[in-house]
């Protein structure tokens, strides 16, 4: 599907707002048994845009925004049984400000801040009983994140 231009007129009392928007190729490649692997837009073969990825089974694996071909804002990270594993901000496809790690139920399990893809400043650790039991302050720490492993190629 490819849409050149699209012009949307809305009026609002006395005054009109245009909306003028360049769509590109929706690229969908799919596993050998059918489910989608991922969906997004490219631009000369570089991902743009809303992108979802998918594991095998159909269930989400991670969905978030390009720009210029990397990660950048907020990306949401799936367990295999469809739950969030953790949701992050990213820039220039690196982990920077807040992330959000869940369990495999979907729980919020701790919290904190990323620098560079480390660990930075307070993080905070809520345990079963949905309390706030400790926060703790790392330094240059890589975080045992959950394992996601999302595809997308042509080949599979």
């Amino acid at each position: 599907m490819q849409l050149k231009h699209t012009i949307l007129n809305i009026t609002l009392g006395v005054s009109s707002i245009f909306f003028l928007s360049q769509c590109n190729d929706v690229h969908s490649y799919k596993y050998g048994n059918g489910h989608v692997m991922c969906r997004g837009v490219e631009e000369n073969g570089v991902k743009k845009g809303y992108w979802t990825f998918y594991y095998s089974n159909g269930n989400p694996c991670m969905s978030g925004d390009f720009k210029n071909g990397f990660k950048d804002g907020s990306w949401t990270f799936y367990y295999d049984n469809g739950k969030q594993a953790y949701v992050a901000d990213y820039a220039n496809d690196t982990m920077c400000n807040r992330i959000f790690i869940f369990d495999t139920l979907g729980r919020l399990n701790r919290f904190g801040r990323m620098i560079n893809n480390k660990m930075n400043g307070r993080w905070y650790v809520i345990y079963q009983s949905d309390t706030l039991e400790g926060s703790f302050h790392f330094g240059d720490v890589y975080p045992e994140l959950p394992k996601v492993n999302c595809k997308c190629n042509e080949s599979e």
